[in-house]
Protein backbone atom coordinates (compact mmCIF):
# COMPACT_ATOMS: atom_id res chain seq x y z
CA UNK A 1 0.00 0.00 0.00
CA UNK A 2 1.47 2.73 -1.04
CA UNK A 3 1.46 6.24 1.00
CA UNK A 4 -0.90 8.56 -1.13
CA UNK A 5 1.96 12.11 0.49
CA UNK A 6 4.69 10.71 -0.49
CA UNK A 7 4.18 7.84 -2.89
CA UNK A 8 6.60 5.30 -0.58
CA UNK A 9 5.75 1.96 0.13
CA UNK A 10 5.87 1.76 4.16
CA UNK A 11 8.57 0.38 5.78
CA UNK A 12 7.52 -2.79 7.30
CA UNK A 13 9.10 -3.94 10.87
CA UNK A 14 9.21 -8.01 11.96
CA UNK A 15 6.80 -8.88 14.48
CA UNK A 16 7.61 -10.39 18.18
CA UNK A 17 10.40 -10.72 19.56
CA UNK A 18 13.89 -11.88 18.01
CA UNK A 19 14.21 -15.22 17.54
CA UNK A 20 16.31 -16.86 20.59
CA UNK A 21 19.00 -19.39 19.80
CA UNK A 22 21.51 -21.76 21.76
CA UNK A 23 24.26 -19.57 20.71
CA UNK A 24 23.21 -16.38 22.94
CA UNK A 25 23.98 -18.72 25.85
CA UNK A 26 26.92 -18.39 27.87
CA UNK A 27 30.30 -20.04 26.22
CA UNK A 28 29.72 -22.66 29.05
CA UNK A 29 26.67 -23.39 29.91
CA UNK A 30 26.11 -26.85 29.60
CA UNK A 31 28.51 -27.27 32.08
CA UNK A 32 26.30 -25.03 34.76
CA UNK A 33 23.56 -26.98 33.37
CA UNK A 34 24.95 -30.23 33.89
CA UNK A 35 26.45 -29.37 37.25
CA UNK A 36 22.72 -28.63 38.69
CA UNK A 37 20.93 -31.53 37.13
CA UNK A 38 24.27 -33.12 39.07
CA UNK A 39 22.72 -31.81 41.91
CA UNK A 40 19.22 -32.84 41.40
CA UNK A 41 17.81 -30.17 39.62
CA UNK A 42 14.42 -30.22 37.44
CA UNK A 43 13.76 -29.03 33.93
CA UNK A 44 12.13 -26.17 35.47
CA UNK A 45 15.05 -24.79 37.63
CA UNK A 46 17.05 -25.11 34.22
CA UNK A 47 14.70 -23.00 32.27
CA UNK A 48 14.95 -20.43 34.56
CA UNK A 49 18.95 -20.29 35.51
CA UNK A 50 18.79 -20.00 30.99
CA UNK A 51 16.03 -17.45 31.30
CA UNK A 52 14.24 -19.56 28.29
CA UNK A 53 10.45 -20.31 27.93
CA UNK A 54 9.02 -23.49 27.40
CA UNK A 55 8.12 -22.19 23.87
CA UNK A 56 12.26 -21.95 23.25
CA UNK A 57 13.12 -24.77 25.05
CA UNK A 58 10.73 -26.93 23.07
CA UNK A 59 12.34 -25.80 19.82
CA UNK A 60 15.89 -26.12 20.79
CA UNK A 61 14.72 -30.04 21.87
CA UNK A 62 13.76 -30.40 18.54
CA UNK A 63 16.40 -28.32 16.26
CA UNK A 64 19.90 -28.08 18.57
CA UNK A 65 20.84 -31.36 18.70
CA UNK A 66 24.05 -30.00 21.38
CA UNK A 67 21.17 -28.70 23.50
CA UNK A 68 19.09 -31.94 23.46
CA UNK A 69 22.15 -34.23 24.36
CA UNK A 70 23.34 -32.08 27.21
CA UNK A 71 19.61 -32.00 28.35
CA UNK A 72 19.15 -36.14 28.21
CA UNK A 73 22.47 -36.00 29.39
CA UNK A 74 21.27 -33.97 32.79
CA UNK A 75 17.92 -35.70 33.42
CA UNK A 76 20.26 -38.69 33.46
CA UNK A 77 22.39 -37.31 36.06
CA UNK A 78 19.16 -35.64 38.17
CA UNK A 79 17.43 -39.23 38.31
CA UNK A 80 20.59 -40.91 39.43
CA UNK A 81 21.05 -37.94 42.31
CA UNK A 82 17.23 -38.27 43.28
CA UNK A 83 17.65 -42.27 43.14
CA UNK A 84 20.86 -42.02 45.30
CA UNK A 85 19.26 -40.22 47.87
CA UNK A 86 16.48 -42.98 48.27
CA UNK A 87 18.93 -45.76 48.13
CA UNK A 88 21.04 -44.51 50.68
CA UNK A 89 18.11 -43.45 52.92
CA UNK A 90 16.38 -47.29 52.84
CA UNK A 91 17.19 -47.41 56.38
CA UNK A 92 17.40 -44.00 57.96
CA UNK A 93 13.80 -43.56 60.32
CA UNK A 94 13.66 -40.19 59.82
CA UNK A 95 13.65 -40.21 56.19
CA UNK A 96 10.42 -38.84 54.25
CA UNK A 97 10.32 -41.99 52.39
CA UNK A 98 6.64 -40.96 51.19
CA UNK A 99 7.66 -37.59 50.04
CA UNK A 100 10.72 -39.17 48.16
CA UNK A 101 8.25 -41.72 46.13
CA UNK A 102 5.95 -38.80 45.20
CA UNK A 103 8.20 -36.55 43.74
CA UNK A 104 10.08 -39.94 42.19
CA UNK A 105 6.67 -40.86 40.41
CA UNK A 106 6.03 -36.94 39.44
CA UNK A 107 8.87 -35.94 38.47
CA UNK A 108 9.97 -39.08 36.58
CA UNK A 109 6.58 -40.56 35.56
CA UNK A 110 6.75 -43.73 38.31
CA UNK A 111 3.74 -45.28 38.69
CA UNK A 112 2.16 -47.86 40.79
CA UNK A 113 1.38 -50.24 37.95
CA UNK A 114 0.83 -50.09 34.70
CA UNK A 115 -2.56 -50.97 32.37
CA UNK A 116 -2.21 -52.16 28.70
CA UNK A 117 -5.23 -51.64 26.78
CA UNK A 118 -6.21 -54.22 24.08
CA UNK A 119 -8.20 -52.87 20.99
CA UNK A 120 -9.13 -56.04 19.35
CA UNK A 121 -10.92 -54.81 15.94
CA UNK A 122 -14.46 -56.52 14.78
CA UNK A 123 -13.02 -58.68 12.30
CA UNK A 124 -9.94 -59.65 14.49
CA UNK A 125 -12.84 -60.96 17.50
CA UNK A 126 -14.11 -62.90 14.66
CA UNK A 127 -11.13 -64.56 13.49
CA UNK A 128 -9.96 -65.23 17.01
CA UNK A 129 -13.09 -67.09 17.66
CA UNK A 130 -13.08 -68.48 14.32
CA UNK A 131 -9.67 -70.12 15.38
CA UNK A 132 -10.74 -71.31 18.31
CA UNK A 133 -13.71 -72.97 17.10
CA UNK A 134 -11.52 -74.81 14.55
CA UNK A 135 -9.43 -75.98 17.29
CA UNK A 136 -12.03 -77.23 19.33
CA UNK A 137 -13.11 -78.96 16.16
CA UNK A 138 -10.03 -80.74 16.18
CA UNK A 139 -9.44 -81.65 19.89
CA UNK A 140 -8.95 -78.36 21.24
CA UNK A 141 -6.20 -76.40 21.77
CA UNK A 142 -3.66 -78.69 24.25
CA UNK A 143 -2.85 -76.37 26.81
CA UNK A 144 -0.60 -78.79 29.46
CA UNK A 145 -3.67 -79.35 31.34
CA UNK A 146 -4.70 -83.16 32.13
Amino acid sequence: MTDEKTGLEPIKRPVGRPRREVSELPELWYEEVLELYAEGASDVEIKVILNVSNDIWARWMKEEPEFQETIKIGKELSRAWWETVGRRNLANGKFNSTLWYMNMKNRFGWADRSETKVDVSDKMQKIIEKGIEIANKYGGIDNGEE
